[in-house]
């Protein structure tokens, strides 16, 4: 493997690692609803790392392709359906400017509600967005949860 192989490996690796509660929740709520939970784990990671690449690597939409032909070299055709639909369903909702985002935390939310919704915009446990918002409040948390996703 080339050093720029390996560079593009790892970061697939932390940004899958880092943003996966983001990018399951992005999945699940697209129009076409994917439920992840229900897929053999090789399929939920090819497409979570197929929607990290698109939305966050900025992958153009024909590299799809290479997605599924993994999905057809690891795992069968059938998956590799579900994977080149639904990662061209992440493309049509990024295009079209309708990718589901997670929701912000309503005014005068409860501290369980603003833990959710920024653990979830954020992709960080809720356990730990409700103890730094307990410690330092709803502003400084959110510069933290930003801090630490950079």
């Amino acid at each position: 493997m080339t050093p720029r192989d390996r560079r593009v490996v790892t970061e697939l690796v932390a940004g899958v690692t880092r943003w996966q509660r983001r990018l399951a929740w992005t999945l699940t709520n697209l129009p076409k609803e994917t439920v992840l939970r229900n897929m053999d784990p090789p399929l939920r990671l090819l497409l979570l790392m197929g929607t990290y690449d698109l939305l966050e690597l900025g992958m153009a939409p024909h590299a799809i392709n290479e997605y599924v032909d993994l999905a057809k070299l690891v795992m069968h055709d059938g998956c590799a359906k579900v994977a080149n639909g639904v990662l061209r369903n992440v493309v049509r909702c990024k295009e079209a400017g309708t990718l589901p985002r997670p929701p912000p935390p309503s005014p005068g939310a409860s501290m369980d509600e603003t833990a959710e919704a920024l653990a979830l915009a954020t992709s960080h446990p809720t356990w730990l967005v409700k103890r730094w918002l307990k410690e330092f409040g709803v502003d400084e948390t959110r510069k933290l949860l930003q801090r630490n996703n950079a």
